[in-house]
């Protein structure tokens, strides 16, 4: 029934959608894959090169699931109660280069406490160098070290470097703490206020 929603709405906003039983070797640009993720370890494999743009969903609340959506480069997490204007949102967002995790998820997955009031989160985030916001703008769409390095022109040395400045000035443990702490910051379902990081799309491998 869920499905049968997604198709009839994307439909109606004049986008073609396709129902595939697997993700081919290649992928057209801007296609966006939108699967359950319990589903995902098996569509997946078979994939080579830059992995696919994907918008995660499921039924499930508990704090493991954005991690899961997270190491498989997932672009975005939805949780299926949301209502489908949110689905379509988050598709938006996602295909302006930005990720999208719902919030509720991110709560759950920090398994802590409220966000940092907004004044403080921002000040924090005023603290941050021109590079370290790039980098938190990586971690934030879900890259890898190496891939951060490759578009910072950079050696992995020094992004650990810059993670780890900017974990101590968010005050966060975590790279999944600095993304919840980002997209927390921001009230309702706008982009968080951290810019995609230059010459790098998210989903990106």
């Amino acid at each position: 029934m869920f499905g049968d929603e997604v198709v009839a709405a994307i439909s109606n906003r004049g986008n073609e959608v396709n129902i595939v039983r697997s993700i081919p070797a290649t992928t057209a640009d801007q296609t966006l894959y939108i699967m359950d993720i319990s589903l995902a370890s098996t569509l997946l494999p078979g994939t080579t090169g830059q992995r696919p743009a994907i918008l995660a969903v499921t039924d499930r609340n508990d704090g493991q699931v954005l991690k899961e959506a997270v190491s498989l480069g997932a672009a975005g997490l939805l949780s299926i109660n949301r209502p489908m204007s949110t689905l379509l949102a988050a598709i938006d967002r996602i295909a302006a280069g930005q990720p999208y995790y719902d919030r509720r998820l991110l709560q759950a997955a920090l398994g802590a406490g409220q966000p940092a009031p907004s004044s403080q989160a921002a000040l924090r985030l005023k603290q941050l160098t021109g590079r370290e916001r790039d980098v938190l703008a990586a971690i934030v769409a879900g890259h890898t070290t190496r891939t951060i390095a490759a578009t910072l022109n950079i050696s992995t040395a020094t992004v650990r470097s810059h993670i780890q400045k900017v974990l101590a000035k968010l005050g966060v443990h975590s790279r999944l703490e600095a993304a919840a702490f980002v997209l927390a910051h921001n009230r309702g379902e706008g982009p968080a206020d951290i810019p995609a990081p230059r010459g790098e799309a998210a989903g990106a491998d």
